[in-house]
């Protein structure tokens, strides 16, 4: 069933869910109010869910971690920043196909989480990609159709 989905409020609702499961979590959140797409609510609480828990997973071990949601302005793409550990070069070897530029990397694999929101968003006809600075940040940007 196609629903509108506040993604800001479902990016919240997991977030509160990690802090109140996980007090020693201290990282900054910064959530663009009222992003809205149209989607199964069901699949889009699984995607959110697998990329936010990525984030919070790989910026844990940063001095001051931050996980950031979004959208591209004028855009229908979303998006999930960290300052978490980046993917290196052989995980991107092994389990991700690299595209052009070199700094931008589909997503095909090497994290359970991302392979399920890959494989789900990619089933309804959307798009998923990895952008990295060094290990300065990722993002994952997504659609959703």
């Amino acid at each position: 069933m196609v629903d509108l989905i506040n993604l800001s409020d479902v990016v919240q609702a997991v977030v509160s869910s990690y802090i109140e499961q996980n007090s020693n979590i201290k990282a900054n959140f910064d959530i663009e109010n009222n992003v809205k797409v149209k989607g199964d609510r069901k699949l889009i609480q699984i995607v959110i869910h697998n990329l936010i828990d990525s984030a919070i997973k790989y910026s844990s071990k940063k001095e001051k971690p931050f996980v950031i949601f979004g959208k591209v302005e004028g855009e229908e793409i979303f998006f999930v920043k960290d300052n978490g550990t980046c993917i290196d070069s052989n995980v991107v070897s092994e389990y991700y196909s690299v595209q052009e530029p070199p700094e931008k990397i589909k997503i095909v694999g090497a994290s359970t989480g991302l392979i399920v929101a890959s494989q789900m968003i990619t089933a309804y006809g959307g798009n998923i990609w990895v952008e990295r600075k060094g290990s300065t940040w990722t993002i994952i940007y997504f659609t959703i159709r």
